[in-house]
């Protein structure tokens, strides 16, 4: 039995230091490869149970994602590297070892803290030179995107964009299978030039399940190829919610052509759980060969009770979608559409499930971008004027 002085000085040891050498793991067999000039990144994220083997700690438990990168520098100058371009409030090694110092002997806290700052990325990658290590970043559930940048001595910039699925975590979207949702004949490829016309045959509203009444309206619509949109989502900081059984699918509130959203991405806002909640579905409308989506975004406020209860100023989400793609640098243009059913904040309408909203009835389309695009080069398609508000 411990002494209570052991117990405040190192704890009573209940298990042992035993990490497991990261070639035993399949992580090496999905890492991703980039490379610009002389310069190759190799990276992957391991999921909840490999991170648990190699580091013979639950650093998910805790909210900590290692994600392990490998530079190789075959230039002349050497490269530093720079972790808070992954995560600016990344932690250190000793601060992930102090988290899980519980249970271990004084002696296996020792290794532990020896072993995480032997494991993580340097931060100087030599001229002709291989490094590679790990950088412990918080948790993103679904797929994990990330920034590696490097600098030159020489005034050189290198930056690399990933996007990587993690272990133990599969969206919602992935249980849809968007090539079979319509038939070659049901696709309708327009112009540019007719899109504006085509939106407003799409519906103000989504629907209830088995009633066909009108719902909260669709408020915006987004066009980019569906790894485009993916890419531009996460960049933005949006999440990918958990896949659900097929029975909940079936039930969900918001329906749209007869089925519930193809996939469904939140921002949470606080730790109460206030957050916003983008609903998707992919249309049979192209516009010159690349994809048109519909999109209901809301926000959500929690009540003392932690119910959710819907923010009835649509149009404000509305507003937040568009400017989170522009910080997110995913936005490469953009347009109003007004001839929607505007309800005024003094006679709101309300949806088949209750609750009440207002709105101007414009609906914002968004033409977005894979890789980043600056925010002065977002540009604006003149089409209806913006909403006075």
């Amino acid at each position: 039995m411990c002494l209570l002085v052991g117990l405040v000085e190192a704890g009573c040891a209940t298990r042992s230091f035993d990490p497991v050498p990261l070639e035993r793991t399949a992580l090496l067999e999905r890492v991703r490869v980039q490379s610009d000039g002389f310069v190759r990144v190799r990276a992957g994220v391991p999921g909840p149970d490999e991170t648990r083997a190699i580091f013979s700690a639950a650093l998910y438990d805790r909210g900590i994602q290692p994600v392990w990168i490998e530079v190789s520098n075959r230039g002349q100058v050497p490269l530093r590297f720079a972790p808070a371009g992954m995560d600016r409030q990344y932690f250190s090694p000793f601060e992930v070892a102090y988290i899980h110092r519980g249970g271990f002997s004084k002696a296996d806290r020792e290794r532990m803290e020896r072993f995480l700052h032997a494991s993580a990325m340097p931060r100087q990658v030599p001229s002709g030179q291989m490094r590679a290590g790990f950088v412990f970043t918080h948790v993103r559930e679904g797929t994990k995107g990330f920034n590696v940048d490097l600098y030159a001595v020489d005034g050189t910039a290198y930056g690399f964009s990933f996007f990587i699925d993690v272990p133990g975590f599969e969206p919602d979207h992935a249980a849809v299978d968007f090539d079979a949702l319509y038939a070659a004949n049901q696709l309708k490829n327009v112009s540019a030039e007719d899109l504006r016309a085509q939106l407003l045959e799409l519906g103000c509203c989504t629907s209830g399940q088995r009633t066909g009444e009108d719902g909260l309206p669709i408020n915006a619509v987004l066009i980019a190829p569906g790894i485009d949109l993916l890419h531009a989502l996460l960049r933005a900081g949006w999440q990918e919610t958990v896949r659900k059984p097929p029975a909940w699918r079936v039930t969900a509130q918001a329906h749209w052509d007869g089925r519930p959203p193809d996939a469904v991405f939140r921002m949470p806002r606080s730790k109460a759980g206030d957050r916003s909640e983008l609903r998707l579905w992919l249309t049979p409308l192209q516009v010159e060969g690349t994809a048109v989506w519909i999109a209901q975004i809301t926000h959500y406020v929690k009540d003392f009770l932690q119910l959710s209860s819907l923010d009835p100023d649509v149009d404000d989400a509305r507003n937040y979608l568009l400017q989170s793609f522009w910080y997110g640098q995913g936005l490469r243009q953009y347009a109003w559409v007004a001839g929607g059913s505007a309800a005024p904040i003094d006679q709101p309408k309300r949806s088949v499930w209750g609750p009440a909203y207002f709105t101007d009835g414009y609906r914002l389309v968004l033409w977005l971008s894979g890789p980043p695009v600056g925010m002065a080069d977002t540009r604006y398609v003149e089409w209806d004027f913006p909403p006075a508000r």
